[in-house]
């Protein structure tokens, strides 16, 4: 029950879904949660399906594509991309550990973090503009592959700072249950891939590719400032997940 009530606290804290609120907050519930994270890309990526099958009746191109990214926004808050932003700005400041952290701090974006938002935002919409209705299920596991990504990273990197959230997130993952989600999603990836009558390899390059994204961007965080934090986490997230839909339009 309790990893139940963790997971509603994650879709409370990660999303604008509005359930998971009347769960009384306790570390256990939330650590148990942690461990259900990759399952929440599954929930959004639910969501993300439906938006793009039904904007898809209404509207084309880059409209289309700009009106599913909206819904990514408005359904995550854009929790990870304000961190992604946070990231940029403080990665490529070039400044010493302690000034980078700062930076990352500061809730002012920079120009770096506004080049990257803009970045993520056109590549975001240029891809779900390109959704095509045999592929679309498959697109649409960007959340799920984002997520087990930067639980992967999370179980093989420590923290950075000594307090956080983001602490108790990073401690608390398993490279064990990490590589029992990546098993997951495998099968799921191979069993949407045989139903739409695409090659596996189309899958699994693309997840390939964003997992090496997650890895080089955990690398670099730690490299910077010595770790994670919840921003430099919310970077892994929208780059690895930028990363699986360029490679899965690439690869078609």
């Amino acid at each position: 029950m309790k990893h139940f009530e963790g997971f509603l606290i994650l879709v409370s804290y990660f999303t604008r879904i509005p359930i998971g609120r009347t769960i009384e907050y306790s570390d256990e519930k939330y650590e148990r949660g942690i461990h259900m994270f990759p399952l929440l890309g599954v929930l959004i990526a639910m969501v993300m399906l439906f938006a793009a099958v039904f904007l898809s009746h209404f509207f084309g191109g880059m409209v289309r594509g700009a009106l599913i990214f909206l819904v990514y926004v408005a359904l995550t808050g854009a929790i990870h991309i304000d961190g992604f932003a946070d990231s940029v700005d403080g990665f490529f400041s070039g400044r010493s550990r302690e000034r980078t952290l700062e930076i990352m701090s500061d809730p002012h974006i920079g120009t770096f973090g506004v080049l990257g938002v803009a970045l993520l935002a056109l590549v975001y919409s240029g891809v779900f503009a390109d959704f095509a209705s045999h592929k679309t299920a498959l697109m649409a596991l960007f959340p799920y592959v984002g997520r087990t990504a930067a639980y992967f990273c999370a179980s093989i990197f420590e923290y950075a700072k000594p307090s956080g959230m983001g602490k108790v997130f990073v401690d608390a993952a398993s490279a064990c249950i990490a590589a029992l989600h990546i098993a997951l999603l495998a099968v799921v990836g191979t069993v949407l891939s045989v139903v739409s009558g695409i090659k596996i390899l189309q899958f699994a390059i693309p997840v390939a590719a964003a997992f090496a994204a997650a890895t080089a961007s955990a690398w670099v965080s730690n490299r910077k400032i010595g770790g994670l934090t919840g921003d430099s986490m919310g970077m892994i997230i929208e780059f690895s997940q930028m990363v699986y839909l360029l490679t899965f339009v690439a690869a078609r």
